[in-house]
């Protein structure tokens, strides 16, 4: 029984990412210098590219004209994105692991945080 919640959660947490993806992008899209990144799944599976693109956006991050506190703020969420979405297909790959499933919703409420602090322009220059 508790693989079935295993399971449950995991995909909870896999729907999770998959939308924190899609805001992330969105995000990234209305930076001054709008960074684009490809659909993470295609009608053949994921896009090894997007994975890419993300994270050369940690690069292109770096030398957007805005706030230092802010750059670092959008390259940590990129950051915490990737922590979520490694622990999650880790453990697909290497099968029920609970710390795995608490690591990578402890990498969510990172990634809201920091999109909280971002959206309230709490990291803007003052």
């Amino acid at each position: 029984m508790a693989d079935h919640g295993d399971k449950e959660r995991l995909q909870d947490l896999m729907e999770t990412v998959m939308g924190m993806l899609i805001h992330l992008q969105h995000m990234l899209q209305d930076l001054p210098i709008p960074v684009v990144i490809p659909e993470i799944l295609t009608g053949r599976g994921p896009n090894p590219e997007a994975i890419f693109a993300l994270d050369r956006a940690r690069e292109l991050v770096e030398d957007e004209p805005m706030a230092e506190q802010l750059r670092t703020a959008y390259v940590m969420l990129i950051l915490e994105w990737f922590t979520a979405y490694e622990l999650l297909v880790i453990r697909q790959m290497a099968g029920p692991a609970p710390w795995r499933l608490d690591a990578a919703a402890y990498a969510i409420e990172r990634f809201s945080t920091l999109v909280e602090a971002i959206e309230d322009g709490e990291l803007d220059e003052s």
